[in-house]
């Protein structure tokens, strides 16, 4: 491939541009039989060789194969010398023309055109425009032009290609570490959830505590239960030796703002109903409880003298059956099972783990 620079005529850029696009553009190849004709050397070198005077010593006519801005933004025309074609004449130049004019002449080194001489050559002009544009091309292959776009953007494809595996891979990481932190937070919140859950008091309706809770009223070791013994120190059955009590079952629960009543068994009890009887023989006065009835005094009913002739019997079950019914004040109830938070027993975790 032979790349050879042209000299322009006096046209304009626009001008060779539009008549190229239109496809209205031919190569010829110059020469004469003589090679070394002088006149005609020092014709094809005048910049104002008219297009008569090219085609008068034409002796090939061919198609422009492709037109197009090189690497450089250089307007290039690429033409092609058939293998085939056998002339006596030597090539002095190759020129660009239309029907009506002369784009540019470029001088070639002197060939003579045999039967298997050919191969392509390269003009360049001085025409600049946008690199790698194609003004017009008469076939569907690659030319150098279009492929060196392709070609710089393989010799780059490597470190191209490395950068995207790299911001891939970083991305993938911080993904992954995305999840991990996402992951280990909420191992964290729910480990510090049941820690905050330590020593809670819970009521079930199941014939059975989960494994994490233990029961009311027994005794249990710290060693077994380290969190909830820690968590219990200087509560009422936990003196911070190696057992501690846990309250009883079976009483009504109530806040404490002091530490020292938590686990503190409160006795129960009632105000204290009272009243009083006064009187001898025939007249009798009470208070409290006792009031007259609406009568002007009040009086026994059959009293023969003395203190001791009659009695009162004060029974407040008589006027409501809910005093009486139990020894302790006892409401309307549902019986649950009741338990204490205690964490899992590191014991089974032991277990848990070399089952598993």
């Amino acid at each position: 491939m032979q790349k050879i620079q042209s000299i322009l005529n006096n046209l304009t850029s626009k001008e060779i541009l539009e008549s190229i696009r239109e496809q209205n553009t031919q190569a010829l190849f110059v020469g004469s039989k003589n090679p070394n004709d002088e006149v005609l050397e020092n014709s094809l070198c005048d910049p104002n060789i008219t297009l008569e005077e090219l085609k008068t010593n034409a002796f090939i006519t061919t198609d422009i194969r492709r037109a197009y801005f090189d690497e450089e933004g250089c307007l290039s025309f690429e033409v092609n010398l058939d293998y085939e074609i056998s002339s006596e004449n030597t090539i002095y130049a190759l020129a660009i023309v239309s029907d009506k004019s002369v784009f540019l002449v470029a001088n070639t080194p002197k060939i003579k055109k045999m039967q298997g001489i050919g191969g392509s050559f390269i003009i360049k002009t001085s025409i600049e425009g946008m690199q790698g544009e194609m003004i017009f091309k008469s076939d569907d292959y690659i030319s150098s032009a279009e492929f060196e776009p392709f070609r710089v953007f393989v010799s780059d494809f490597k470190g191209l290609l490395e950068e995207f595996e790299y911001q891939a891979r970083l991305k993938m990481l911080l993904l992954d570490l995305e999840n991990y932190l996402d992951t280990e937070i909420a191992k964290e919140k729910q480990k510090l959830e049941k820690i905050n859950k330590i020593g809670r008091k819970d009521y079930f309706y199941r014939n059975s505590l989960p494994s994490d809770y233990v029961g009311m009223g027994i005794r249990l070791k710290r060693d077994e239960y380290p969190l909830l013994w820690y968590h219990t120190l200087g509560c009422m059955g936990n003196d911070g030796g190696a057992e501690f009590s846990i309250p009883p079952s079976g009483k009504y629960s109530k806040g404490a703002s002091q530490g020292a009543l938590i686990g503190e068994i409160g006795k129960s009890g009632l105000p204290n109903i009272t009243g009083n009887l006064r009187g001898g023989c025939d007249n009798l006065s009470g208070d409290g409880v006792f009031k007259n009835s609406g009568r002007t005094g009040w009086s026994w009913s059959g009293g023969h003298g003395g203190n001791d002739n009659n009695a009162v019997d004060f029974d407040a079950s008589r006027s409501s059956p809910i005093y009486g019914r139990s020894e302790d004040v006892q409401v309307d109830r549902v019986h649950y099972l009741e338990g204490i938070y205690a964490g899992q027993n590191p014991l089974c975790d032991f277990l848990i783990k070399g089952i598993k």
